[in-house]
């Protein structure tokens, strides 16, 4: 007898993601530009400003301009392949860069953990 492991509950509804104590009517009333940092190229506060559907529509937009204006498969082919390496290759640094901050905060912790251990000790040595 087979057991079927229970159904996963549904993700939450698009206008929740990424909020955690805004409501989504704050959210959408800021602009592009205050919803990533400012050193971020141009054209990226409005791409991150995207919500998870339109974000895809425009890839999807993007893809067949490209395969458009490659005549053949083959060149269609290595510019998808090109185009993955691109996104896989930002992916590890951004990777990396998540772990190194993770990293970072551990230490930060400890280092606040040890200086609390320490005031403990000093006030009863007091």
């Amino acid at each position: 007898m087979r057991v079927t492991p229970p159904t996963p509950p549904p993700p939450p509804p698009v206008s929740d993601i990424g909020l955690e104590n805004e409501s989504a009517a704050s959210f959408e009333t800021l602009d592009a530009e205050d919803l990533v940092p400012p050193e971020c190229p141009k054209f990226l506060p409005y791409l991150l400003s995207l919500d998870p559907y339109t974000f895809w529509i425009l890839s999807i937009l993007i893809a067949v301009l490209i395969a458009k204006e490659a005549e053949y498969p083959d060149e269609q082919n290595i510019i998808g392949v090109f185009l993955e390496s691109i996104g896989t290759n930002i992916e590890y640094i951004a990777a990396q860069g998540l772990y190194l901050q993770v990293l970072q905060d551990r230490r930060s912790d400890k280092v606040a953990d040890l200086e609390k251990e320490e005031l403990k000790k000093l006030r009863v040595l007091n």
